[in-house]
């Protein structure tokens, strides 16, 4: 009787370890991944100035290189969202770094937006 208490404690704990083990491995697997994100996605959110929204892509194309020509220390970025384009502008952490562009955008693009949006951060 002893010796079966004594088996069944051996193939209880060999179980359990095993088990610790795969649950180990996973956990690992899973944190191993989270980092890999981490440094992949280098995106935050934050804030851009919308300039431009509408179906005409070659008008979007003027408006982004005009923009560029002008502010050529900003970033603009074009990206399609059906049914739309849209150019937008800068990658600013709160909507109030936005406003010194934004005031001087306003004298050639009456109809600008302050969105929010996932920004590459400047660098510190």
């Amino acid at each position: 009787m002893h010796k079966i208490i004594v088996l069944f404690l051996f193939i209880s704990l060999a179980g359990m370890a095993n088990a610790q083990t795969s649950m180990d491995a996973s956990v690992t697997d899973l944190l191993q991944s989270r980092k890999l994100n981490r440094v992949t996605d280098s995106t935050s959110q934050g804030y851009r100035i919308l300039i431009y929204m509408g179906n005409n892509k070659n008008e979007a194309m003027q408006i982004k290189d005009k923009v560029e020509l002008m502010f050529p220390g900003f970033p603009v970025y074009l990206k399609f969202e059906a049914p739309n384009f849209k150019v937008r502008v800068g990658d600013f952490r709160t909507r109030l770094e936005c406003q010194p562009l934004f005031r001087l955008l306003m004298a050639d693009f009456p109809n600008l937006l302050i969105v929010q949006d996932r920004i590459n951060p400047p660098k510190p």
